[in-house]
């Protein structure tokens, strides 16, 4: 049975859904689907999200409570909720009751391999006595491995290089080649050269070795540059294709994922590469010369040849002894890599509290622990490695004095000469030198195995599909948005949304009011097709949202989220989002229509002032105005703006209520707040309370009952009442 480890400290529940999915020799989806389908976040998967998830992997599970004489006449596979260390929710995989051996097997994703326990053990950590049971409702339907289209991905990456790889695969057999010309050349110099005291032969002998070693330096030279335009051009083409589906991946994804993992994915890219280059062309190179060498030692003497040969499966056998501890030491260094990056990007970012509140001290000491736990594994992943290539050099010395020791005996014993025992010497150093370098390249394989993997993760899942839909190409402007009975709730957690319905049509503005946490933002997600609903009807025209391609949907739709982005650049910039600036009197037109003009003229530079990253130069108020043009700017049919008057002052409140009325003839408006100063505006207020609307109505409708609006209004006056 194949045992899945995990990848991450919030992955155990994933891991063992996977390791589940290959004991019923079922599909099993890269760790991040199987995240996305069970919910899963940096604090764990609820039980109800594996429930979920195995689901949508074509297997029937159910979630129970039992004692362990019941788990024991249970025969089928489940998986336990059970408390490590007595103080981590952890999840692992129970194979069964093994009544010979009188244990449980059990399978930790936290650990490598499979173990046994006992009655007792299980009951220190199995005390919520909660499991999901598993059963497979089609057993004869299997499913082929992945590991073929794992070799068609790699092959399709290295596809263009192959020419070029092969050029400098070529160039080093010819330097191997030539790189014996220094041990031939020794072993006629001694046995033939010099003692027949020719000078002219002696300076033929030098000069053609100089040329041979000129040649191979040449050869050199040509070969480091194939390999440096290879290393150039599969960077930049396997970041284009990476972060190409990286960034058309759902937006779920990148709500479940840290920043410092995905930085560090983009950088395996050149381990994947560095271990490509050196396969094809290194790795052959040192297996062509260790076969050339050892024949050419034959030459000489056939049984020191063998000798040789038989060396090398032994630099083999030490490199299987260490693979295991390599690759935990390597998946280790990885994990703790992301993790720093993360800790970086997250304490850089979130510098304001830390220095407001004088946690500096202790940021820093936190800092210093995760980074100390990286470097420790790279500490003991390096003492791995120490031992490693000590063990080989012990083990190449005393080849080379077996070597050494033999030659010296044929020579003394009349079987062989001076000159034929340097080269011997000289070419065993070219054979230990191949194979120290492949036993090294047995730990960059298994490092750029894992750095693939951890990519390959990224691009096997379903992209989101921006296609040109057919349905919609005769479709008209954006007429009206109706939701009836819409339903959500993430994967592994009970409903958000229930039965949510409203309307608005162009020309209108209506205001969706509720506290925070109700779920306004959930459902502008749900209509932008970042999170599907489970039920209920998206009407845009009178036609299911669904049919409308994401290209088309989201030209409909602008949106001013509730968290503005602010990106490098200008402020000009920031508004066109990449699209090619209009002529300047288009541009004066469209400030000057929503008075924009006079906003930006309070910047520095006006359109032309700079803006740092997430907009730390400018106030909260100010991002959320350029957030705004960038909406209207890109002229859009239905708005959605959420929290729209959070930072903003009461000058700016009133422009944002002058620009709405401005929109009126030209889009619809859909506004979330629990302002009641913005709800007012509406045309219609529909009031979201724990999870669906039941009320809803014009301002004044709604203040002749009794609701949280009305009261919430209420409160709003009492301040300002004399």
């Amino acid at each position: 049975m194949t045992h899945i480890h995990q990848h991450d400290q919030s992955d155990c529940g994933v891991a063992c859904l996977a390791s589940v999915l290959h004991y019923f020799h079922k599909e099993v989806p890269a760790l991040n689907r199987l995240r996305k389908l069970s919910g899963t976040t940096a604090s764990g998967t609820t039980m109800l999200g594996l429930v979920d998830a195995a689901g949508a992997c074509g297997l029937d599970a159910e979630g129970y409570e039992a004692d362990l004489e019941s788990l024991r006449n249970c025969n089928e596979l489940a998986i336990l909720h059970v408390v490590k260390d007595q103080k981590w929710e952890h999840y692992v995989v129970c194979y069964g009751y093994d009544l010979k051996k009188k244990t449980w097997q059990i399978g930790d994703p936290a650990d490598r391999h499979i173990s046994f326990i006992s009655d007792d053990e299980l009951k220190n950590i199995w005390m919520s006595r909660k499991l999901i049971l598993f059963k497979d409702p089609d057993p004869n339907k299997m499913v082929p491995s992945s590991r073929h289209q794992k070799f068609r991905w790699i092959k399709a990456l290295i596809e263009k290089d192959i020419n070029i790889l092969g050029l400098a695969l070529f160039l080093g057999i010819c330097m191997s080649i030539l790189g014996l010309s220094t041990a031939v050349f020794s072993q006629r110099l001694l046995d033939d050269i010099l003692p027949s005291g020719d000078m002219l032969r002696l300076m033929v002998g030098l000069g053609l070795l100089l040329v041979l070693l000129f040649i191979r330096s040449g050869f050199s030279l040509i070969r480091q540059i194939f390999i440096y335009r290879q290393s150039r051009d599969f960077n930049t083409r396997t970041l284009d294709f990476f972060f190409g589906r990286l960034i058309r991946l759902p937006m779920t994804f990148f709500t479940h994922r840290k920043t410092g993992d995905l930085v560090a994915r983009l950088n395996d890219i050149q381990r994947i590469q560095k271990t490509i280059s050196s396969l094809i062309a290194d790795v052959m190179i040192d297996v062509i010369m260790i076969l050339v060498a050892s024949i050419a030692v034959m030459a000489y003497n056939l049984k020191i040849g063998f000798f040789v040969l038989a060396w090398v499966p032994i630099y083999g056998l030490i490199i299987w002894r260490y693979h295991s501890p390599i690759v935990k030491g390597q998946e280790r260094v990885m994990k703790k890599y992301a993790e720093n990056e993360h800790n970086f990007v997250q304490v850089v970012r979130g510098i304001a509290p830390i220095k407001s509140y004088r946690r500096e001290s202790i940021f820093k000491q936190l800092t210093n622990q995760i980074f100390s736990t990286f470097q420790e594994s790279i500490y003991t992943l390096s003492m791995i490695g120490a031992r490693f290539n000590f063990i080989s050099e012990v083990v190449g010395t005393f080849f080379l004095v077996s070597v050494l020791a033999w030659t010296s005996w044929s020579v003394y014993s009349g079987d062989m000469t001076a000159g034929a025992l340097m080269a011997i010497l000289q070419m065993t150093g070219l054979i230990m030198a191949s194979a120290g370098n492949l036993a090294i390249t047995n730990i960059q394989l298994q490092e750029a195995r894992i750095a693939f993997n951890r990519m390959y993760e990224f691009t096997s899942l379903s992209k989101e599909n921006t296609g040109t839909s057919t349905q919609t190409k005769s479709s008209a402007e954006f007429e009206e948005l109706t939701v009836n009975a819409l339903s959500f709730r993430f994967p592994g957690h009970h409903s958000l949304l229930k039965d949510v319905s409203f309307q608005v049509k162009k020309g209108e503005i209506i205001g969706i009011w509720g506290e925070i946490g109700s779920g306004k933002s959930t459902l502008f997600n749900v209509l932008l097709r970042f999170l599907k609903h489970e039920s209920g009807q998206i009407l845009i025209n009178g036609k299911e949202h669904s049919e409308f391609s994401l290209d088309k949907l989201r030209s409909i739709i602008g949106i001013v989220p509730q968290t503005p982005i602010i990106f490098n650049g200008s402020l000009l910039d920031n508004i066109l989002l990449g699209l090619p600036a209009d002529t300047p009197e288009v541009l004066q037109e469209f400030l000057e229509a929503y008075h924009l003009d006079q906003q930006f003229s309070h910047f520095p530079n006006g359109l032309m002032t700079t803006l740092e990253e997430d907009g730390v130069n400018i106030s909260g108020g100010q991002r959320r105005l350029i957030s705004l043009a960038r909406a209207l700017y890109h002229n859009p049919q239905l708005l959605l703006l959420d929290e729209p008057t959070s930072d903003l002052d009461y000058r700016s409140v009133q422009y944002l209520f002058s620009v709405l009325e401005n929109l009126r003839n030209r889009a619809g408006v859909i506004v979330l707040t629990h302002d009641v100063r913005m709800a007012r505006q509406a045309d219609r207020i529909y009031l979201l309370e724990n999870g669906t609307i039941d009320t809803y109505g014009t301002h004044d409708h709604l203040l002749k009952d009794k609701n949280n609006y009305s009261q919430t209004w209420e409160d709003y006056l009492i301040p300002v009442l004399p």
